[in-house]
């Protein structure tokens, strides 16, 4: 695990898909002055792997997530993207097809009446023909699992469902990257259980995941934590090693997920569970 802006010896190295480099934001307020949302940070992210990015509520992850496909340009430092900087406003459309943002609510996204309408709405957009437009809706809801839901109107779905979708017209950009900011906020836990099992399956398929997220138990299933505090890196380090350090997560208003906080109370009654279980199937593979 590194504090700060260190690289993480634990994870094998693979090419950057993306790069922030020494990036600062700072919004305007009412009556002058600026807002630090970001200051110097400087993070890779790596083709194929998941990243989990928390931090409470006002640390920048948001402002993070919104600058890693241009829609939002730093105020300093570069943010590059495949060999891209986000700052050449040309390239904002190869940028956004290469790294796609779902976010938090799924209505701000849904813009069709049917949900094949919606998932073609980017592509047709492109200029596609329409024979390409049809097989990459085809593949975008073959990838969520929701072929059912072709015909289906958006306002009938779940919220589990809606987010899904949201996803699906993401995927028929044909992104290397999409990033989750707080994708799974709203959703009740079925809701979330859907879209994690997507998302899971994507990345297993090779797509490089950046999730924003406040649920601990989320985080764990990453290859990778970044933890912001005020604006900067704070940790960094494969879940594990994130985890294992409950002392320096509490001092930065976090926990370990509660399959982890389960185990510690189990110890206290005198159970011997085993390591640091950060899932149910950990935890009962720990126990004596």
């Amino acid at each position: 695990m590194t504090h700060a802006n260190g690289a993480l010896g634990a994870t094998p190295v693979r090419p950057s898909l993306l790069e922030v480099r020494d990036v600062t934001v700072a919004y305007r307020v009412p009556g002058g002055g600026a807002n630090v949302a970001l200051s110097g940070v400087a993070l890779a992210v790596h083709e194929g792997e998941w990243l989990a990015v928390i931090g409470h509520n006002g640390s920048g992850k948001s402002t993070l997530a919104k600058l890693m496909n241009g829609l939002l340009i730093p105020g300093r430092g570069d943010v590059i993207v495949a060999g891209m900087n986000t700052r050449e406003t040309a390239l904002h459309r190869a940028i956004r097809q290469t790294v796609g943002v779902v976010f938090q609510d799924p209505e701000d996204q849904i813009v069709a009446t049917l949900v094949e309408e919606d998932v073609a709405f980017g592509p047709e957009n492109l200029g596609l023909a329409r024979d390409e437009v049809r097989a990459l809706v085809q593949s975008a809801l073959d990838a969520i699992d929701a072929q059912d839901l072709r015909l289906r109107a958006p306002h009938q779905l779940s919220g589990g469902q809606k987010q899904r979708v949201a996803i699906a017209g993401v995927l028929a950009m044909r992104p290397r990257c999409i990033v989750l900011d707080e994708s799974t906020a709203m959703l009740d836990p079925e809701g979330r259980r859907e879209v994690l099992d997507v998302v899971a399956r994507l990345h297993r398929a090779g797509t490089t995941i950046v999730a924003v997220t406040h649920f601990m138990s989320e985080a764990a299933l990453a290859d990778r934590i970044v933890v912001l505090s005020e604006g900067r890196i704070a940790l960094e380090g494969v879940p594990r090693e994130i985890f294992g350090d409950r002392e320096r997560l509490r001092a930065l208003d976090l926990d370990v997920p509660p399959v982890a906080q389960v185990a510690e109370r189990a110890r206290a009654l005198g159970v011997g569970v085993r390591g640091l279980p950060l899932t149910v199937g950990e935890f009962v593979t720990a126990l004596p």
